[in-house]
């Protein structure tokens, strides 16, 4: 079992969700917290993240337009840290 970390920018990202979404999302960080690799969540890895944080970063889906970003914390086994939540648009760096 996992326990979640929200980075302010993600709090602030959350904040912007349709009130639907934030409802689907809950759902999801619930999956996240005991299978990140829960099938509904269709987690891979962000390449345009991970080349911009020179670390492996996460994408996994809300619905099939919005998503949210996160890593394993480098210091603690148990910890995921949420970067940011949002519409399909986030998971590219341009």
């Amino acid at each position: 079992m996992y326990q979640l970390q929200a980075t302010n920018v993600f709090k602030k990202s959350i904040k912007r969700l349709p009130q639907n979404i934030k409802k689907k999302l809950e759902s999801k960080l619930n999956f996240l917290v005991s299978d990140p690799n829960h099938p509904s969540l269709r987690t891979k890895k962000n390449n345009s993240w991970s080349i911009k944080y020179n670390k492996t970063v996460f994408e996994s889906s809300i619905d099939m337009s919005y998503r949210f970003i996160w890593v394993y914390s480098e210091d603690e086994q148990d910890i995921i840290i949420l970067y940011m939540a949002g519409d399909h648009d986030i998971v590219d760096f341009k």
